[in-house]
């Protein structure tokens, strides 16, 4: 997903994705929702939540929709808001939606995540957050399109609640490794979680998207980290001393 981008800084070692690091010092400039489309959508069903007592979680480019269906429907005391902003995956989304039945607890956007949020979600509104597996954007030219390196990240941590948590996964240990660096550095964020996956150790483990499905076949690991605006919980790490890509 295209958004304003954070200018990177000259300070600190720059250095390939690939090799599993990273270039920390990087200057982001404060978020300006002025500079954002503003979506023209039915918000009504999202507006008519903020005002009532369930909780809301919201997930980012949700793809074709299988991870909302199934938290949707295991989690049938919560309410979660998917965004898509690809249109063929919207419309598999909403496809695949129609074909459940309706489901309250379950509003599918097609938007693009930054506009909508920004205009639409109010602050300290949302519990959970998930963005999975985004795309890494892993040329250098293009890290300030990484969520971590996003000045809309401002604006996301504002929309959490007090016990407001946002959790990314991914199956790049250097994506993971620079975002557990950076959302604390550039967003004051606290890791709560850091876990890992795969067919080995979790081979019962149930997969909630395409690409998860098709890199836990292939054996691949998963990274997934959570954070909190508090530092109410210490962080809780996985154990990756086996692990070829170990980040600690």
């Amino acid at each position: 997903m295209k958004s304003d981008g954070a200018k990177n800084s000259q300070n600190g070692p720059s250095r390939s994705p690939q090799s599993g690091t990273y270039r920390s010092g990087l200057s982001i400039r404060s978020f300006r929702p002025f500079e954002v489309n503003h979506p023209n959508h039915d918000v009504r069903k999202a507006q008519q939540w903020w005002q009532e007592t369930l909780p809301v979680d919201l997930e980012i480019g949700c793809g074709v929709g299988w991870h909302p269906l199934q938290y949707a429907i295991a989690n049938g005391d919560r309410r979660l808001i998917a965004i898509e902003h690809t249109r063929a995956k919207f419309q598999r989304f909403a496809r695949r939606t129609a074909a459940h039945g309706p489901m309250e607890n379950l509003l599918a956007v097609h938007a693009n995540a930054i506009s909508w949020i920004a205009q639409w979600v109010p602050l300290q509104a949302v519990e959970r957050c998930f963005i999975l597996f985004p795309n890494p954007n892993p040329k250098t030219k293009h890290r300030n399109r990484r969520w971590h390196c996003m000045p809309f990240m401002q604006c996301l941590k504002q929309r959490l609640s007090h016990q407001g948590q946002i959790t990314i996964a991914t199956n790049e240990r250097w994506y993971i490794e620079e975002a557990i660096e950076l959302m604390p550095q550039n967003f004051g964020f606290y890791l709560l979680a850091l876990e890992t996956f795969n067919s080995v150790t979790h081979p019962d483990y149930k997969v909630r998207t395409h690409f998860e499905k098709k890199y836990f076949q292939e054996g691949q690991t998963i990274y997934q980290a959570s954070w909190s605006i508090r530092p109410d919980s210490p962080a809780k790490t996985a154990d990756l001393s086996s692990d070829p890509g170990k980040i600690y």
